[in-house]
């Protein structure tokens, strides 16, 4: 379960745990039913589950945007970095750009800062919408622990 959105995290403080293979689960699971659903109910003539379908893609963008917001946040508190800003993850595609070229030095910084030695992965994973939660939660395991 997610933690609520509530105040920052306190500067300094480590970044909470997460599974991200759940996270890319939910992900993976609200970025294709949609389709699914519009198909299916194109073929057999239920066209309402076309609408059930663009309300799951809306869920999709949510759940993203919701960890991600959250995320960030534990990370810029973690490297007191005053130039990230956590709300640019609920902008749809400038979050993506944020998640390539913002938020991975950030996450390479913060690694650095507890001696982990474990690599960043790679961009191409924090810049692929249905990747990007799972790199960037794995990440911050790291960071964690």
């Amino acid at each position: 379960m997610m933690a609520g959105l509530g105040p920052a995290p306190a500067p300094g403080t480590r970044p909470t745990r997460r599974n991200p293979m759940m996270l890319l689960l939910v992900i993976v699971g609200l970025a294709f039913l949609p389709q699914i659903l519009a198909t299916v109910g194109g073929i057999i003539g239920l066209y309402f589950l076309g609408y059930i379908g663009y309300l799951a893609n809306i869920a999709f963008y949510v759940y993203f945007a919701l960890n991600a917001f959250k995320m960030a946040q534990e990370l810029k508190a973690f490297t007191n970095d005053q130039m990230l800003n956590p709300v640019f993850m609920w902008i749809p595609c400038f979050s993506l750009y944020v998640a390539g070229f913002q938020i991975l030095p950030l996450v390479q910084r913060a690694k650095q800062q507890v001696g982990s030695q474990a690599p960043c992965k790679h961009i191409a994973l924090y810049i692929f919408p249905l990747t990007t939660l799972w790199a960037f939660a794995s990440d911050l395991n790291d960071v964690a622990a």
